[in-house]
């Protein structure tokens, strides 16, 4: 018999051995023999390794470690949640080939081939492509781990994704939206490329914004919704109670209606086309510092499906 058991020292300590139990027969006469190896480090340094191993398995970052060929030896959950592939799948694959997208710029590329080759931290935000063909950017960090007896040489890479896609469409959209305001469009044309540039990055939704003049409404820009929805709400008061836009506008922080049909906000307002209009939004103040002065404006989401 040859087990781990936790025994107890003349002093009242607890310690792991690894307990042997061996049957002799001498002179036909059975003997027991018993042996015990202080194993507490190794026990101590597998329960390490164990949560360790739990902790990236339950991080919300996916997690890949490469050899020194810089194929994948180890994956978490979170890279399968993120890329789609299963750990057996991605086993052996070798990085920057596998994941990274043909997207990405030539510099981009050649910088991460020379940061592989040291042994220095590095992040780089990249293109990576999912199992099926999706791509996503991600903000990717590797971290070197050096060899114990040649901190020279690098024995394993860990390299860790952040899904950043969402935070790329918010800047781009910042950038452009400022690049629009400062642009030769008229008024109306700006107003359009706005809810048309936040379309793009919001699949199912169609947008407006509304000018907040005098306390009343006045739409800005609605592209893709029929030209009665404007007209419309062309000149209502804002106030509690005056559907999603109007309440925004006073409550001065975004509502969001599930459903327009059953939402108190909306009762008043059952024009016969609003229905085939949307079925839920979400309305967002932005606010300046003259509110109500005619330069706030109100960002309406439909819910198109």
């Amino acid at each position: 018999m040859n087990r781990e058991l936790q025994l107890e020292r003349k002093d009242g300590t607890q310690v792991w051995t690894s307990f042997s139990l061996s049957k002799i027969d001498v002179d036909g006469r059975i003997h027991y023999m018993a042996a015990a190896r202080d194993v507490s480090k190794e026990v101590a340094r597998r329960e390490q390794n164990r949560l360790l191993l739990l902790a990236v398995n339950n991080t919300d970052r996916a997690v890949v470690v490469l050899d020194e060929q810089r194929r994948i030896v180890q994956t978490n959950r979170a890279f399968t949640s993120m890329f789609g592939y299963g750990a057996d799948e991605a086993m052996n694959q070798v990085f920057p080939d596998f994941l990274l997208s043909s997207g990405n710029s030539d510099d981009a590329l050649k910088r991460v081939e020379e940061h592989l080759r040291g042994s220095r931290w590095f992040q780089e935000e990249l293109l990576t492509a999912t199992r099926n063909g999706r791509e996503v950017w991600s903000r990717v960090s590797v971290n070197p781990v050096l060899n114990e007896r040649d901190h020279r040489q690098t024995r394993n890479l860990v390299v860790t994704f952040v899904d950043i896609t969402e935070e790329r469409n918010i800047r781009n959209l910042e950038r452009d939206v400022l690049a629009a305001l400062t642009s030769r469009m008229t008024f109306q044309e700006t107003g359009d490329y706005i809810c048309q540039r936040i379309g793009n990055i919001a699949p199912g939704v169609l947008v407006s914004v509304c000018r907040i003049v005098d306390n009343r409404m006045r739409p800005w820009a609605a592209p893709g919704f029929p030209k009665e929805y404007g007209e419309y709400w062309d000149g209502v008061a804002v106030g509690e109670g005056v559907a999603s836009c109007g309440t925004c506008a006073v409550r001065g922080e975004p509502v969001m209606v599930q459903d327009i049909s059953t939402d108190p906000l909306w009762a008043p307002y059952k024009h016969p086309d609003v229905a085939s209009w949307f079925s839920g939004m979400l309305d967002i103040p932005c606010k300046t510092s003259r509110w109500f002065r005619g330069r706030d404006v109100c960002f309406l989401f439909q819910d198109t499906e």
